[in-house]
């Protein structure tokens, strides 16, 4: 199955296109007709809990072996409208590709640019549409925890909010080291990919599970940054199972923003999402949960701000009219 997939939540444009193994029939991993249970599948909430944890696992190790055809970085800002639908063509034509030849797109949701999510994600609807294919969308902030290959831990990506705030949210990492064995095979999704100008990319490793949402989207003054997660992780620390021990890793293109990390927090790469980590993180919610619940819907993170100031008509017509009784 050929995989698109791209975020456009900040200024920098990341555009990858991808390729894995046939899907399921449902487009579900382990899932038997129309995308439901298995044929076998115990009753009971924990064997239902077990059947979903094992076809996230299995979806995962699919997703992390994807094979990167095409990637590429580079500034987009306020013109990814004008770079974006260039950009696909390019890859897919380089590949010997059309657009019906797609199984799957996918899109980063933000936090981040207005205009920016609006473009891709209309984009992501739009060629899925062309494409008769699914259209998922995946958290510009998971998209970059993801991208980390670190043992268990906790992390903070951080995305640049303007008005003077950043954006940010708690992930758990996955629970076991990844460096692969001395002489041994390759983590799975690591190989060489095609940078703009066909020079070499390393790709990032795969981590052995995608990162786990702690808290949801926060919006936070950098001053405040650091004082407000630490409490936010001690309360989390109070819960079963303990969180692991060690410093939070503050990290992508919003952490340059903070103030130097005190204790309890060190600082990370400061990379913008990366498309084929995109891909990965589509493609394994796509196997594992069908794109119902992944819709290419944006997170803005807050409410825009004409939301704060707009009244209706009506309503301040009465008002001034009272006001000049």
């Amino acid at each position: 199955m050929l995989v698109a997939a791209w975020d456009t939540a900040t200024g920098e444009l990341s555009f990858a296109l991808a390729r894995s193994g046939p899907v399921p029939p449902g487009g579900q991993e382990g899932a038997g007709p129309q995308g439901g249970p298995a044929a076998g599948d115990g009753a009971g909430p924990q064997a239902a809990r077990d059947a979903g944890a094992a076809k996230e696992a299995a979806a995962w190790a699919r997703a992390a072996g994807l094979e990167i055809l095409f990637r590429a970085r580079g500034e987009g800002g306020a013109a990814h409208s004008g770079v974006l639908p260039p950009l696909a063509a390019r890859a897919l034509a380089e590949g010997g590709h059309e657009p019906s030849d797609l199984g799957l797109v996918c899109a980063g949701r933000g936090p981040g640019s207005f205009t920016g999510l609006r473009t891709g994600l209309a984009f992501a609807k739009g060629l899925a549409m062309g494409a008769r294919c699914p259209a998922v969308g995946v958290p510009t902030l998971e998209a970059l925890a993801a991208a980390v290959a670190l043992p268990a831990g906790i992390l903070a990506p951080v995305l640049d909010a303007r008005r003077g705030e950043v954006f940010t949210a708690l992930y758990l990492t996955a629970e076991r080291p990844l460096e692969a064995p001395e002489g041994g095979p390759k983590p799975a999704g690591a190989g060489i990919a095609k940078a703009p100008g066909g020079l070499p990319a390393p790709l990032p490793l795969a981590p052995p599970a995608p990162p786990r949402a702690l808290t949801g989207i926060l919006a936070l003054a950098p001053a405040a940054f650091h004082e407000t997660l630490a409490g936010i992780l001690r309360d989390l620390g109070r819960q079963v199972p303990p969180l692991p021990e060690g410093p939070c890793l503050t990290l992508g293109p919003g952490s340059p923003l903070l103030p130097s990390p005190p204790d309890g927090f060190r600082a990370g790469p400061e990379e913008g999402p990366d498309s084929a980590v995109v891909a990965r993180l589509g493609l394994w919610r796509f196997l594992s949960r069908g794109d119902g619940p992944n819709p290419p819907l944006p997170l803005y993170g807050r409410s825009p701000e004409i939301f704060k100031t707009w009244r209706p008509p009506v309503r301040l017509a009465a008002r001034e009219a009272l006001e000049g009784a």
